[in-house]
């Protein structure tokens, strides 16, 4: 059987596929990639809440019940990621 063909972006949509091969399915893990995608973005939030990167990354994971960023996985990688982008310190 042929493999199934790797999911087309959304229009707009930063999700990462330049490290996927046919037949990927989108619940695996994060690839690196992503992970270091996910900390820069973090990583930008520093100043503005007076946390540390890990700190803003470790709050972000928590609400997806993973403890780091490489047990997410690939279909609540947007998600997180406008997650680390808006995350607000309660």
């Amino acid at each position: 059987a042929a493999p199934s063909p790797v999911p087309e972006r959304e229009p707009g949509s930063d999700y990462d596929t330049s490290d996927q091969s046919p037949g990927f399915a989108v619940t695996g893990p994060i690839s690196e990639k992503q992970a270091k995608r996910l900390f820069a973005i973090a990583a930008k939030r520093t100043d503005e809440l007076g946390l540390s990167k890990y700190a803003v990354l470790n709050a972000v994971c928590g609400t997806y019940g993973v403890k780091n960023s490489k047990e997410l996985t690939r279909d609540n990688y947007e998600q997180a990621c406008e997650s680390a982008a808006t995350w607000v310190q309660s």
